[in-house]
């Protein structure tokens, strides 16, 4: 499936690029993106290649292509073969952090400091695109009820 993104691709220059859809893993789930936010910090940063001084060395350089979005809503459209807490047809919102489990931190249940973390929208892929593949764990389901603008909105 072809999938619409966009990515910064080099300071202050964002493209629509296609690519296929990344590819479904076990625990995985298939969301096609309703609606996303956009942050003011995250996305001034991918932007203009500025890079978290408070994280990393102030010498280092942002590096391209940088992914944009990460708070969202949208509707289960595949699952992997190993998920069972939500179906094809669920509408989600999508928690951007994907912790390794495997760390110290992680163990502790810190899963907000562990340090070998991916990340929905800067690491990988983001939700400025119409599909994101993301861990059962990322996908929160929610009353269909709840319009997408709002529900995109659970993460911040």
């Amino acid at each position: 499936m072809i999938n619409k993104s966009i990515v910064f691709t080099q300071k202050n220059k964002a493209e629509i690029l296609e690519s296929e859809t990344d590819m479904l893993g076990r625990d995985d789930v298939l969301l096609k993106l309703e609606f996303s936010t956009i942050s003011n910090g995250t996305e001034r940063a991918n932007i203009t290649g500025e890079v978290n001084v408070s994280l990393i060395d102030k010498n280092t350089e942002a590096k391209f292509p940088r992914f944009g979005g990460y708070s969202s809503a949208g509707v289960v459209v595949a699952i992997g073969e190993g998920v069972t807490k939500v179906k094809v047809g669920d509408t989600v919102s999508g928690a951007p952090l994907i912790p390794c489990m495997k760390c110290a931190d992680c163990q502790k249940g810190n899963y907000s400091l562990c340090k070998h973390y991916d990340f929905i929208g800067s690491h990988s892929f983001g939700s400025f695109c119409d599909y994101v593949v993301m861990p059962e764990a990322n996908a929160i389901p929610y009353d269909p009820s709840i319009p997408f603008e709002q529900a995109a909105m659970f993460e911040p």
